[in-house]
């Protein structure tokens, strides 16, 4: 069986999944739009939660409305120093992917969760001061509480970082995370962390002189996925295993 295929129970009207990936990797969007096809091919509505800015909600829904419309927004074109795998030529072809699955009849949503995003040294605007101030997993699944609100018979995914994903306080995530917030409010959500067999991914936060691709550790699982209805110690009900992952690079450095 393919991993989509150990994915497939999953997929259902009313429910939740979330899938905690490491970002900058090919793998991690490409399973998330395999699912999305996967739901659309069941006759399900998708509502798609992406860490990405809620500033480039308008952006988003450009590319929805019209595939052939560049992913475009000021967040794909920051500067060097802050680029990371969020937003990747793999993220953007996600986004352009449901586009152009929107264009063929489905019922597809995506939600930009994450807090806005305000360029280093920039004038913050008046109307986002309030959001600057929100502790950042607590809004993050107010927005996307309030997409699923909005349209409860579809099926919920998300991809964000694992540590958001993660229903369970901890060294990384000392504060209440973003799955536990809709936890709370939608008992049978499931959410998966991701893995991999090793292989590249582009970072921010891991080389002394700045972005980039590294390494990363692998390990020794079979791709698939397997899960259960408790938590475990990492906060996951289980795992989802993608295999060898493949760097992405950012966006910007191949439309410019």
């Amino acid at each position: 069986m393919s991993l989509l295929d150990d994915l497939r129970p999953l997929v259902q009207p009313r429910s939740v999944l979330c899938v905690g990936e490491f970002h900058g990797t090919e793998e991690f969007p490409r399973v998330i739009a395999g699912l999305v096809t996967t739901a659309v091919a069941a006759g399900l509505a998708v509502t798609l939660g992406l860490e990405i800015p809620m500033s480039e909600q308008d952006n988003i829904a450009s590319v929805l409305a019209d595939p052939d419309t560049p992913v475009a927004g000021p967040w794909w074109n920051r500067s060097d120093e802050f680029l990371d795998g969020r937003s990747s030529v793999a993220m953007a072809e996600l986004i352009t992917n449901a586009g152009q699955q929107r264009r063929d009849g489905a019922d597809i949503e995506i939600v930009a969760m994450d807090g806005p995003w305000v360029a280093p040294g920039s004038p913050i605007p008046l109307e986002l001061i309030h959001l600057l101030e929100q502790d950042r997993d607590q809004g993050m699944a107010t927005r996307l509480l309030d997409a699923i609100d909005r349209r409860p018979r579809a099926f919920t995914l998300v991809l964000a970082g694992s540590e958001h994903t993660s229903v369970l306080q901890g060294e990384v995530n000392p504060g209440r995370s973003m799955a536990s917030y809709i936890r709370a409010w939608h008992r049978n959500m499931v959410s998966l962390g991701g893995l991999s067999s090793g292989g590249t991914a582009w970072v921010l936060g891991r080389r002394p002189e700045g972005p980039g691709i590294v390494e990363v550790d692998g390990v020794e699982l079979d791709p698939g996925a397997q899960w259960a209805s408790t938590v475990g110690d990492d906060g996951h009900h289980g795992y989802l295993h993608v295999g060898q992952v493949t760097a992405s690079p950012p966006y910007l450095d191949t439309h410019t």
